[in-house]
């Protein structure tokens, strides 16, 4: 019997999201949707590479533990000494 081999390659950003919580602290979440994409993928038990750029710095550090925590294979990512991408939410609040 042959095994079938379920292969996905994800292209896109990675970035670290910057998100408000109460107190006037920022909580750093790992985002970008082909980044979740590919770590959600790879949790579903596909055989998924990411292919994108990921910085050196200490988002960087923690995008690609995140991603091969979660099983993603890293073969194909361009490492840089540029900073790594950041979305900072911003949340208002509605008084209606």
């Amino acid at each position: 019997m042959v095994k079938e081999v379920r292969q996905v390659l994800v292209v896109g950003e990675a970035l670290m999201d910057l998100i408000p919580i109460a107190g006037g602290t920022i909580s750093e979440m790992v985002g970008g949707g082909p980044c979740n994409s590919a770590k959600a993928l790879a949790r579903l038990g596909f055989s998924t590479t990411f292919i994108g750029g990921i910085s050196s710095d200490s988002y960087g550090e923690a995008i690609e533990k995140e991603l091969l925590d979660s099983g993603v294979i890293l073969d194909f990512v361009h490492r840089s000494d540029l900073p790594q991408l950041m979305k900072q939410a911003l949340l208002a609040m509605n008084s209606s």
